[in-house]
């Protein structure tokens, strides 16, 4: 939890495809007005992955479960959406 920021810097530098949903939120603190980045789903990071880029997944810190979409293709077609949406 709270990570998804971080293992998308290591599916990064691994040049793996991911998906973050990220939206901005302004907040005040002692009248200091801050901005930030936050995501959208907390705990969830969407990744493209086969199976060697999988066990790659695994490698990277702060990866607690991977789930698997019964169906990619509906599945990317609702993150296309979403993307747009966004």
């Amino acid at each position: 939890p709270r990570c998804e920021k971080h293992v998308a810097r290591g599916l990064t530098q691994r040049a793996s495809a991911y998906f973050l949903c990220l939206r901005t939120t302004t907040r005040v603190y002692q009248r200091r007005r801050v901005v930030s980045q936050v995501p959208l789903f907390p705990g969830y990071l969407f990744a493209a992955s086969d199976e060697d880029r999988l066990a790659a997944l695994w490698q990277l810190p702060h990866v607690a479960q991977v789930l698997k979409p019964s169906s990619q293709v509906s599945f990317l077609r609702e993150l296309k959406t979403l993307f747009r949406l966004i």
